[in-house]
């Protein structure tokens, strides 16, 4: 980790004519987090392109290496303002293999292997009675194309285009639309206390995915 770091600054120093550089280390269980931004030029979209399919130089090559001998994955960002890499050390399986695999195959894959686990289970524990009533159709169809197709795709795509910290961070956001869409939708009530939590977690969602 140390080496990559020295070698983003490296970069930072050379190429991107920039004279501060913002380095993020964060840890979440098995999990360790790297970014370094930079505030310089950044690069063309056909640089970044470049870099971002096979790399671009000795530097970013040995960088990648070190990554994917440490079984982790390396992200490349740029626009006006600058350029940001994000190292991801550890065993999100999702980032490291979703880029090569098409969405529509990753979703599937994905309630396979659910099917997989619930089906005994159901098999064992349920009486396997369905009265299709037009609420249940209803509420089965809302948990199917929306909660699973959709929300699994949508989280493919989002480790396909963005940094891996960004989009965990946003999984924290889960529990508090849940909340405001029972408001909304069933007429749940939400207390003081909730609402409280629920600004907190979103606050705390923009900070740690902002870009500065």
């Amino acid at each position: 980790m140390f080496r990559v770091v020295q070698e983003c600054l490296t970069n930072v120093h050379r190429h991107a004519e920039s004279t501060k550089a913002l380095i993020r280390i964060a840890r979440e269980g098995d999990l360790v987090f790297l970014e370094v931004q930079d505030q310089g030029k950044g690069m063309s979209p056909d640089k970044l392109s470049q870099i971002q399919s096979h790399g671009s130089g000795v530097g970013i090559r040995g960088m990648r290496e070190r990554v994917r001998h440490l079984k982790g994955v390396m992200d490349i960002q740029s626009n006006g303002t600058g350029a940001t890499i994000s190292v991801t050390l550890g065993t999100f399986y999702q980032k490291r293999f979703v880029p090569r695999t098409d969405l529509r195959t990753g979703t599937c894959l994905q309630f396979v292997g659910a099917l997989a686990i619930v089906t005994p289970l159901a098999l064992l524990a349920e009486t396997l009675r369905f009265d299709a009533t037009a609420t249940l159709l209803a509420a089965l169809a809302w948990s199917v194309l929306v909660i699973s197709l959709a929300a699994i795709a949508l989280l493919l795509l989002m480790l396909r285009r963005g940094e891996v910290s960004r989009v965990a961070a946003l999984i924290y956001l889960v529990p508090p639309l849940t909340a405001l869409e029972a408001f909304m939708l069933f007429g749940e009530s939400l207390s003081v206390v909730q609402i409280v939590g629920m600004a907190v977690t979103a606050l705390g969602v923009w900070l740690a995915t902002h870009r500065r």
